[in-house]
């Protein structure tokens, strides 16, 4: 059995601080992934609200981690009391819907901690929301993570960037602002 000392934990929590928690420079229109796993097409989404764009262009991600991250500098728009989302508006005006799996709102909260609240302004990379993947598919539901730009008619376009597996915080979608 190892006994640590006060210098032992501080060392500790100073590393994880320094290590964890990178700056990420963003470039504007640029939707950097929320969460490392694999590209899914919208078409593909197993729920027809996605899958054929009603609420927006964007795309999936199934999941191989269980946080999700701020995918670009902004403001928290949404965080609904049954936890399963998070919407963020960036700096330049990407109104963005992180969804995190299909008919999790049926769960009511079970398996979800947010750890941002509406208003709250966050950095590219900073943790929003931690899940239980496992819980997820327990209740029978897919786990695929839903990344759609809310507002998609105020641009001229939101594509695509990157497929297959995909870092966290790499590029992932990229909004091209309408030409005044």
């Amino acid at each position: 059995m190892k006994v640590f000392r006060k210098a032992d934990n501080t060392l500790g929590i100073l590393k994880e601080l320094f290590t964890t928690k990178k700056f990420i420079e963003t470039e504007p229109g640029m939707i950097y992934n929320p969460v490392q796993g694999v590209y899914v097409p919208l078409e593909q989404i197993p729920d027809p609200v996605f899958s054929k764009g009603v609420l927006g262009k964007g795309c999936g991600i199934e999941p191989a981690e269980e946080r999700i991250y701020a995918p670009f500098n902004g403001t928290v728009s949404l965080v609904p009391k049954t936890r399963h989302a998070v919407g963020v508006t960036s700096d330049d005006g990407i109104e963005l819907l992180i969804h995190v799996g299909m008919d999790t709102v049926e769960m009511n909260g079970a398996g979800f901690i947010p750890k941002v609240t509406v208003g709250q302004k966050v950095k590219c990379g900073d943790i929003l929301l931690d899940f239980d993947k496992e819980a997820i598919q327990a209740a029978g539901h897919a786990a695929v993570i839903v990344i759609v730009v809310m507002n998609t008619r105020e641009f001229a376009d939101v594509l695509p960037v990157n497929s297959g597996a995909i870092e966290r915080s790499a590029p992932l979608l990229k909004v091209t602002f309408a030409k005044d």
